[in-house]
Order: C-alpha cells, then structure tokens, then sequence
C-alpha cells in the first residue's frame, strides 16, 4: 500500500483476523503476524501489539521496500521491536505485486518462470543482505527464518558468500564472522520441500538443527495430504533427523510456543 495509515490498518485488521481464526484451537494452531512497512512507527506498534497475543509466534516480512533491502537501517525500528518481544523474523518471498521479488516483474508475463525464481532470488537477496549486512552482529538475539524458497540451494549460497567476504570486506563492515558460519549458526532457520532429492545432501551441510518442514498447504503445488509422510518415510534420513526437522526445530525457532 502506498498510503501508510491504509496499509497499518489493513495490518491489524489481519492480524486480529488471524487471532481469531487461532482462537478456535489456542492451544494446537499459532501464526506469525504481518507488520506495516511504509511506517517504522506503526510497524514498532504492531510488533508491541502482536507481543501480547498468545497465538503470535513470529513476524514476516518481505525484506525489501523501495529499492531499500533487508539490512538497511530504515528496518532498524522492526528489529529492534521483534528482538525485544522475542519474536523471530520469517522472511518470505512476496507475491505478485508490490512490493515485486526479484524474479517476478523481470521475466516476462510468464508464469513458469515467475514461480520458478520469484522465491528463490528473493532469498538469496534476502539472506544475503540480511547476513552480510550484519543483522545477527546488530542484534544478537534475533533469530531469522527463510521461508518458501526451498532449501536445495542454501549451502551453495553460504559458500559462494563465503568465497565473496575475503573480497568485499569493505562493503560488509558489520560482518564479523564467516557467513556460512551464521548461517549454520543457533539463529538462522530454513523450510524445505519434503520431495526436495537434495535434502539429506544440503542438511548435513548446514546442520539437522537449522531446517524446518513445511507443508506449503493450501497452494496448488503442495504435496498434501502426505508431506510429512513424505519426510518420514525417506529412507536417507534417520530417526533422530526426522524428529528435529519435523518438529523439534520448529520449536525451537518459534520459541513462544509451549509445550
């Protein structure tokens, strides 16, 4: 929205839409709420108003805005606010109108290549500001999520990221480790594909810990209703891996949920 008062309330009204819905089963279903972006005052607000709702467990966002990406200090105020509340950040891929994915407004009217590329480039875009902009330096108890763009792809871009900071040091001046080091570290999360072929391959890259399943229900390319059967009968994965993909670490990263 370009109306900044429109688009904070079009946040609260979903976002008290989606605490309804989760009030039906409180204690089984939960959501991530949605904040404003074209107002750093009133997305702080919505963060303050989604810390006091028992079934919000997260913040997602776009991670762009403006030509402005994911590290830039105009976000400071969301981060800050999420940090705060204990809230972590899902990143996600967009959608087909503004504020426009890499990979959706630039390959034509053709749909093949929009859902192709759309959520994979916005997450490299994303992950690759958000991590080599310092936001786990800049805030050390913030936890991120990279939602929707599969995960056959993350540990060749933590090492590509890796291979570019020995060049580039000047343009990340608040990154003070590795970036494949916070990305296998305690704070950054990643969804798959439960068909993915490469899953096995790519989570003991970037370690059991870090992946969550997702079952991508309802879209019209999600696996339902066997996803999880899917994960759990894929004889390259043992028992211990099964559990922590499929549900310990979720719990993990969406830490206001109690067991």
């Amino acid at each position: 929205m370009a109306d900044p008062a429109m688009e904070a309330a079009l946040a609260r009204a979903y976002n008290r839409w989606i605490g309804e819905y989760c009030a039906g089963a409180p204690d089984r279903i939960k959501a991530v709420g949605i904040v404003p972006q074209r107002s750093m005052q009133a997305c702080a607000a919505e963060v303050a108003f989604l810390a006091r709702e028992s079934w919000a467990v997260g913040i997602m966002t776009f991670g762009n805005l403006d030509g402005m990406l994911a590290d830039h200090p105009y976000f400071d105020p969301l981060y800050r606010a999420a940090q705060g509340a204990d809230l972590p950040i899902c990143f996600h891929g967009g959608t087909d109108r503004p504020p426009f994915a890499p990979g959706r407004e630039d390959v034509g009217n053709n749909l093949f290549m929009m859902h192709l590329t759309g959520h994979v480039w916005h997450q490299m875009r994303a992950m690759a500001a958000a991590v080599g902009g310092g936001l786990l330096e800049r805030y050390p108890r913030l936890t991120m999520g990279f939602f929707e763009g599969g995960i056959s792809w993350v540990a060749w871009w933590a090492e590509r990221m890796d291979g570019h900071w020995g060049f580039f040091a000047r343009h990340t001046p608040h990154l003070a480790r590795k970036p494949s080091e916070h990305m296998r570290g305690e704070r950054c999360f990643y969804t798959f594909d439960p068909d993915e072929e490469l899953l096995a391959e790519v989570m003991r890259q970037m370690g059991a810990g870090r992946l969550m399943w997702a079952s991508d229900y309802p879209h019209f390319d999600a696996r339902f209703p066997d996803a999880a059967e899917i994960v759990v009968n894929n004889p390259r994965l043992d028992a211990a891996e099964k559990r922590a993909i499929l549900g310990e670490n979720a719990l993990r990263f969406f830490r206001r949920i109690k067991t």
